[in-house]
C-alpha cells in the first residue's frame, strides 16, 4: 500500500515538471510571436482563446450531460413489483409444523 501511494506521489511530481517545461516553452513560442507579429498578435491571441473556451465549454457540456444521465439511470426506482410466494404448498391432508415448514421452505440445500 505504501509503495502505491510512493509511485503515485512520483508519478504526480512528474507530470508537474513535465506541465512546468511545457508552460514554460508555451510562455517563450507567445514572447516570440507577439515581438514577431506585432500588434496583430492581440488578434491572433483572441481568436485563439475564442476557439479555445468554445471547445471547453463543449466539453463541460457533454460532461455534464453524461454526469446527469448516470445520476438519473442511479436513482430510478425499478419499476416492476415481484411477488413472492412461500416455497411450500401443501396439497395434502398431513399438517405440518413450524419447524418442518421453515425446513422446508430452506429448500433442497
Amino acid at each position: 500500500m505504501k509503495t502505491q501511494t510512493i509511485r503515485v506521489r512520483e508519478e504526480i511530481k512528474f507530470l508537474y515538471m513535465k506541465k512546468q517545461q511545457l508552460n514554460k516553452k508555451l510562455y517563450y513560442l507567445h514572447l516570440n510571436i507577439a515581438n514577431a507579429r506585432g500588434n496583430s498578435w492581440y488578434y491572433i491571441q483572441d481568436t485563439i482563446e475564442a476557439k479555445l473556451n468554445k471547445l471547453i465549454s463543449e466539453k463541460y457540456e457533454r460532461l455534464e450531460t453524461k454526469l446527469q444521465k448516470l445520476s438519473q439511470e442511479q436513482t430510478r426506482t425499478p419499476k416492476t413489483h415481484h411477488n413472492f410466494y412461500p416455497r411450500v404448498v401443501n396439497k395434502s391432508n398431513i399438517t405440518f409444523t413450524n419447524n418442518e415448514i421453515t425446513l422446508l421452505n430452506k429448500g433442497l440445500k
